[in-house]
């Protein structure tokens, strides 16, 4: 008898020989995450050339997307040649580079400069992302710019 049981609600159905079969839950969160993940990509590509915009940001939120959505485009962004770096850096150290640091701080600074001195927006506006930026100045320069080494005390290093 070939019957289907559930393995899991938004996994899939395994059937007797062991295959796992994609639920249209699963298939739907793909798509989801598939979506986001692009939608993720496009924002950080506008990044680039928009100072307002982060690049690295979105190209994270990107990879995580991609990573429950399709592996393979998630490996693809992992080892690209221009974003890889800065996730790969990330991903295993928690690292921001030094160059990223201070292109962001100059960016932030140089568009928040821009809307107080020639664009016609409300005080609230500028005061919020005044903070805004303040705050993820903090974080990003909070971060190591290089990996770490390792500091080993001896085989007793837990006392």
């Amino acid at each position: 008898m070939n019957r289907a049981t559930i393995t899991h609600a938004h996994v899939g159905v395994q059937t007797a020989q062991n295959e796992v079969l994609p639920s249209p839950k699963a298939h739907l969160y793909r798509w989801i995450y598939l979506g986001a993940g692009w939608t993720s990509f496009a924002a950080g590509v506008v990044g680039i050339v928009l100072p307002v915009m982060p690049t690295t940001v979105f190209m994270l939120m990107a990879l995580w997307c991609f990573s429950r959505g399709s592996p393979r485009i998630a490996n693809w962004l992992f080892s690209h040649s221009w974003f890889g770096k800065s996730l790969r850096a990330w991903h295993l150290d928690r690292v921001i580079p030094l160059r990223a640091k201070i292109i962001s701080a100059i960016m932030m600074l140089s568009s928040l400069g821009y809307l107080c001195f020639f664009a016609k927006v409300s005080n609230f506006l500028l005061i919020g992302l005044g903070v805004l930026f303040a705050a993820l100045l903090t974080y990003i320069f909070s971060r190591p710019h290089r990996r770490l080494p390792l500091v080993s005390k001896g085989p007793l290093s837990w006392r």
